[in-house]
């Protein structure tokens, strides 16, 4: 069985820096690695063709930026992408070294997985080392707190005793947290992926609702699927969360599974729109 790593980024040249490094330790290195680029700057590309992540075998795909049309971009990738299994990581996270391989151990069939981050404040993480991200130091809690004090109340989320035993208590259904999460690609194909309908929020949980309404199980494993989220600033939409929070609770009442368009037209549209972009540049 084949693996995909699925990485969607957007102008985040070194937080994406921190992402790769984190996959080159990875205990479980059989994977095909994908970064989904919503129309981010040259410094994004330059950071793709360092040396350091020669060995990931990087596939680079770029649309304009033309807003937010992160759900199109990511059907695309799925559709491009050549492997069984895919998990998906956001480029502003780092992956522990068992990151995959706790995805590939804990996946089964008909099911997709998901779990959560542990925040790391905007003043801490720019202290990051690269030796800290290889070395896997910044997954201990006592490292951490020696840059925030705070950081301690993170102990148990890093180094649970029995993580198993806390997912079981600390359960949620039928959750697809897209910075975190992986499913089968014929499951993700056979809902046409993600809505591209939505705007920013809830796109990954409308994905879910539809993945459980075509019949998959859901696991939410808070616990065990651990990965850091290197915090930024961000503005909220009130008016355009709650339309998106709308139709996926749409999607839910009514048992949707399917939408269009999907990834089944997203190569082809998107092949389309440059064709069109270099036309009217001529």
């Amino acid at each position: 069985m084949s693996t995909a790593v699925l990485i969607s980024t957007y102008n985040s040249p070194e937080a994406l820096r921190k992402t790769l490094l984190g996959l080159t330790v990875q205990t479980h290195a059989n994977f095909e690695t994908i970064v989904a680029d919503d129309g981010s700057s040259v410094e994004t590309e330059l950071i793709l063709k360092k040396r350091a992540f020669r060995a990931l075998g990087i596939r680079h795909f770029w649309q304009p930026d033309r807003g937010w049309r992160r759900p199109r971009l990511l059907n695309w990738a799925i559709a491009e992408c050549q492997s069984d299994y895919i998990i998906f990581l956001d480029g502003d996270t780092i992956p522990r070294a068992d990151y995959v391989e706790s995805h590939l151990r804990e996946r089964r069939p008909k099911t997709y997985i998901a779990g959560n981050r542990v925040h790391i404040p905007e003043d801490v993480h720019p202290m990051f080392t690269d030796d800290d991200i290889l070395t896997n130091r910044v997954f201990d809690v006592r490292e951490l707190a020696k840059l925030d004090p705070d950081m301690i109340r993170q102990r148990l989320r890093l180094h649970a005793a029995w993580p198993a035993a806390m997912n079981l208590l600390t359960y949620r259904p039928n959750v697809f947290m897209g910075c975190n999460a992986s499913a089968w690609r014929d499951d993700l194909l056979a809902v046409n992926g993600f809505d591209e309908a939505f705007n920013y929020g809830s796109d990954d949980r409308d994905l879910g609702a539809r993945l459980t309404n075509l019949g998959c199980r859901s696991r939410w494993l808070k616990y065990t699927l651990v990965q850091l989220h290197l915090d930024h600033p961000f503005t909220r939409n009130v008016e355009q969360l709650r339309r998106n929070r709308a139709r996926f609770l749409e999607s839910c009442r009514t048992r949707r599974t399917w939408v269009e368009p999907g990834v089944d037209t997203a190569a082809e549209r998107i092949a389309a729109e440059m064709t069109a972009s270099r036309l009217k540049v001529a």
